[in-house]
């Protein structure tokens, strides 16, 4: 076995230099100065400063017009740089916000499933005409579609509150050919501008026959979602072949 004692480091270093330089090179004033021979050497001038401490240092920065200036210099061009990464940025997830947006919208309109966003050749096709551009998941795309739907809903329901008149309905019930049973509302009012407006309220599954208390009961169950069940004007029905309308006075 060899003893310690007799073996000796490869390479030999300044132990008191290196010491010197590792505890304090962590200081931002250090860059302005070069450590050799035990002191600080200013890059700027031929002063030089053994003084271990930061101060002394700090007060020949403060002095110095040269290193006044670097720093001033230094610190606008910091600046630029983080605002054009924080333009960057925005930018980045502006569009990345609008191509969800009108991924939304698209699936929409065109009745398209969920998953027809994962697939391959379409995040191939919007790549290339849209390079960069960050394709979300089919469960992110039905995330921001509830989203959408319930923003909208929420803007629908405070404008027919604020209606200055009152409104008419229009109620159907029918059955699809897989036997589920559907209600379809519709709701018709004149805008302040006198501009006549409908549009579709609600589109429920009902549980139940088609029977005239069901069908009530949910009609005024969809109104009382809007908050507009004090506001009805007069309601048309289809019972059979016969179109039946109520007015309320």
């Amino acid at each position: 076995m060899f003893s310690s004692s007799k073996i000796s480091p490869a390479i030999e270093v300044d132990e008191n230099e290196n010491s010197s330089l590792s505890s304090n090179k962590r200081s931002e004033a250090y860059q302005y100065f070069t450590f050799k021979t035990q002191r600080w050497y200013c890059n700027y001038c031929s002063k030089n400063f053994g003084d271990k401490s930061t101060s002394t240092l700090w007060r020949h920065i403060a002095k110095h017009p040269k290193i006044v200036e670097a720093r001033r210099v230094q610190k606008e061009q910091k600046q630029r740089k983080v605002g054009k990464m924080d333009k960057y940025t925005v930018t980045a997830e502006k569009e990345n916000a609008s191509f969800r947006k009108r991924t939304v919208r698209w699936v929409v309109i065109n009745d398209q499933p969920f998953n027809v966003i994962e697939n391959e050749e379409f995040k191939d096709m919007i790549s290339f005409i849209w390079p960069g551009i960050y394709i979300s998941c089919a469960n992110t795309l039905r995330q921001d579609l509830t989203e959408n739907f319930k923003n909208a809903k929420e803007r629908f329901r405070q404008e027919l509150q604020e209606t200055p008149g009152h409104l008419s309905f229009i109620v159907d019930a029918w059955t699809s050919k897989n036997q589920i049973p559907f209600l379809g509302i519709s709701v018709h009012w004149i805008n302040e501008n006198w501009e006549l407006k409908c549009t579709t309220l609600d589109f429920c599954i009902l549980s139940g026959p088609h029977t005239g208390i069901n069908l009530s009961s949910k009609f005024l169950e969809s109104l009382e979602d809007f908050g507009i069940a004090t506001k009805i004007l007069a309601v048309a029905c289809r019972v059979g072949k016969i179109t039946v309308s109520y007015e309320f006075g």
